[in-house]
């Protein structure tokens, strides 16, 4: 199937032609949904394990902890409470970077973050889901419609297969319906993880560094703050990830 749709015996030549002049497609022949995962994402690796020495709680730094969308109506989730002492059990990236950082971009990261743990704090607070484009009745929204002009390398028929969008990626299917949405579910989600992690290589970080540049977070609250900026923010995004789900 790939040295046809590569187009003749020479598969690696075709194959360096025929993507040297298209857009990057992802082909999904396998993807792990994080559609049932808890709506805090943690990488078990980067702790602690039971058997290791017990690190200063300076050193106890959970740079990997990440927030997904909830809908609205969902409950709030509870974070980590602190040991006898007061400290986190694992601090993530805005308390690593508010512990003296003489990086000024660490600061950004870390507003970032809290705005995602005031959206898990109270997931109906307008504000926020406008911010990150969230919808009212979900936590991602999926449109789909039926596929007419497919990439000539696909060699896909009118209507055979479906196109489905979120925000951020646009995924061409000749899969179900059921595991169509489910992959876009998983995607966007992922997404959001992404950004949280890789913040600083993320292209919206300059537009986070505009809504939070007067935010006081000692005193202000999220939604407060978002409240009182002059017109309603949310991030911008650029052209969508094309995906190829067969």
């Amino acid at each position: 199937m790939l040295k046809k749709w590569l187009g003749g015996g020479e598969v690696g030549k075709g194959f360096a032609n025929t993507f040297a002049r298209a857009p990057l497609y992802l082909i999904v022949l396998a993807f792990l949904s994080i559609s049932q995962a808890p709506a805090i994402v943690r990488a078990d690796e980067d702790l602690q394990s039971p058997s290791s020495p017990k690190r200063d709680s300076g050193d106890s730094i959970d740079r990997v902890t990440a927030f997904i969308p909830l809908p609205a109506a969902a409950d709030p989730i509870a974070l980590s409470k602190p040991d006898s002492a007061g400290t986190p059990l694992f601090l993530t990236p805005d308390v690593a970077a508010r512990s003296d950082s003489p990086n000024a971009a660490d600061e950004i990261w870390s507003a970032y973050i809290d705005l995602w743990k005031a959206h898990h704090a109270d997931p109906s607070q307008a504000e926020l889901r406008t911010l990150f484009g969230l919808p009212t009745g979900a936590d991602v929204l999926i449109t789909q419609r039926r596929g007419r002009v497919a990439p000539s390398e696909l060699q896909w028929r009118p209507g055979s297969f479906r196109v489905w969008q979120t925000d951020h990626f646009e995924i061409l299917s000749q899969a179900d319906d059921i595991e169509s949405r489910r992959v876009a579910e998983s995607l966007e989600r992922e997404y959001w993880v992404w950004t949280q992690v890789f913040f600083p290589i993320w292209a919206g970080r300059d537009q986070v560094a505009l809504v939070t540049n007067d935010w006081n977070w000692q005193s202000t609250t999220a939604d407060a703050h978002l409240k009182s900026l002059s017109s309603p923010a949310r991030i911008k995004h650029g052209q969508r990830h094309r995906v190829v789900l067969l």
